[in-house]
């Protein structure tokens, strides 16, 4: 019998406040993501070493986020020899499911020339919980690879059978004959993020839209060169200090920054950034960041997202002197002509995405990021925090502290 064949003979029968709800399972969905990896041999398991990896771009399946991560030369010192294959789930700290794993069924395959399996492993039900990852070590010897043209093609499958059942509730009664409905959900706590035990770098395939020209766009043109800086790469470390005074009182909070990933032709870096007095936390909070390089040819000055207008952009970049030189061709046409590859300090924004040793409740808001500027004369960072929610211009202030470098920089998979 239809439901609402039901509700109206209950209403017929005297039933005039009547609510209900019909719940039901959603059937399971399957994802797929090609990971490709060129000059795998002669290139990148050399210079990859046992227990580093590379990261595939985050894709979506069943209303979560994934990476493949690649071992190139093994996960840990047992499997050198191996390429190492592991699904991670990105699901965020502030995902109000994340508290309940997530379950997927796993398959990975290498493939062939013809583009069909080669050689298959298979994982049935394994759990994921928050930013957990679950895979391989020994998913195959790397003598036994039979690659063409040294490139290695992987493809996952993951399906997802476990997804939140759907509820949706209909109202009749006899002050009201239209019906609203609503979607219904589970309701869960809000857990605290496990701490991921390696900081990714993030390596992207040279056939990424940013390195491709659009149609109709000249592809003889001169594209703008990446900056180049001797002192921002992968393992360099800064100290300083970020203030956070208001009107209230004057503040600043003791600041550590470790760059753990540098593409400077993708304008990609990533880091972890680590305040060591935040008056509510009982230890340093660490936070892991991604940051976005200002090169006119990934990104512009304008940022176009996370609340900040282009008036935002300008009155903020202005607080640096070194942006002064450079504000007129901004206001004409966002610097996208611009060539900053040999100017003199490279300009950037930083955006963290999670907290890697705390809670949400740790006195601290990543809500917002930060404007950043830094000088390739002596490593010197300047930068400015900005989150409508927040005390505005919270400047940050760090020197390169010259510790030995401990990380790996790579511009793209096809390496030659």
């Amino acid at each position: 019998m239809p439901m609402s064949t039901l509700m109206s003979a209950l209403r017929g029968a005297g039933r005039q406040h009547l609510t209900a709800s019909t719940v039901a399972a959603r059937q399971a969905i399957t994802g797929s993501h090609v990971l490709r990896l060129h000059g795998y041999n002669k290139v990148l398991r050399k210079k990859v070493p046992n227990g580093h990896f590379f990261e595939s771009i985050p894709f979506g399946v069943g209303g979560h986020s994934w990476r493949v991560v690649c071992y190139p030369n093994g996960a840990d010192r047992e499997h050198d020899g191996y390429t190492s294959l592991f699904l991670k789930s990105l699901r965020p700290h502030d995902d109000p499911f994340a508290l309940e794993a997530t379950t997927a069924r796993l398959e990975a395959s290498v493939l062939d020339r013809d583009g069909k399996p080669w050689c298959t492993q298979t994982a049935e039900h394994r759990s994921f919980l928050g930013y957990e990852a679950w895979g391989w070590k020994d998913f195959v010897k790397n003598d036994d690879l039979d690659l063409v043209d040294d490139c290695l093609t992987v493809l996952y499958d993951v399906t997802i059978d476990d997804l939140p059942l759907h509820a949706e509730e209909t109202r009749h009664d006899t002050t009201r004959d239209s019906s609203s409905r609503n979607i219904i959900q589970p309701r869960r706590r809000r857990p605290h993020p496990p701490s991921p035990p390696n900081m990714p770098v993030r390596v992207v395939d040279t056939a990424t839209p940013s390195s491709q020209p659009s149609s109709g766009q000249d592809t003889n043109a001169v594209q703008p060169s990446a900056p180049s800086c001797s002192l921002l790469t992968a393992g360099r470390c800064f100290a300083g200090t970020q203030n956070v005074s208001s009107l209230q009182k004057d503040e600043a909070w003791k600041v550590n920054v470790r760059i753990h990933g540098c593409d400077l032709e993708q304008g990609y870096l990533c880091g972890t950034m680590e305040a060591l007095n935040v008056p509510l936390a009982d230890t340093p909070v660490v936070t892991f960041w991604e940051g976005e390089i200002v090169d006119a040819k990934n990104y512009t000055f304008f940022t176009g997202k996370w609340e900040a207008s282009a008036e935002d952009d300008v009155r903020h970049w202005s607080k640096f002197e070194s942006f002064t030189p450079l504000l007129s061709q901004i206001e004409t046409d966002g610097g996208k002509s611009m060539d900053l590859s040999n100017y003199p300090h490279i300009f950037m924004r930083w955006k963290e995405q999670y907290f890697v040793n705390v809670g949400v409740d740790c006195g601290l808001t990543i809500a917002g990021f930060y404007y950043v500027c830094f000088s390739c004369k002596d490593g010197s960072i300047s930068g400015f925090y900005y989150d409508p929610n927040s005390s505005p211009f919270q400047k940050l202030e760090l020197k390169c502290t010259n510790e030995k470098q401990s990380g790996f920089t790579f511009s793209s998979y096809e390496l030659q």
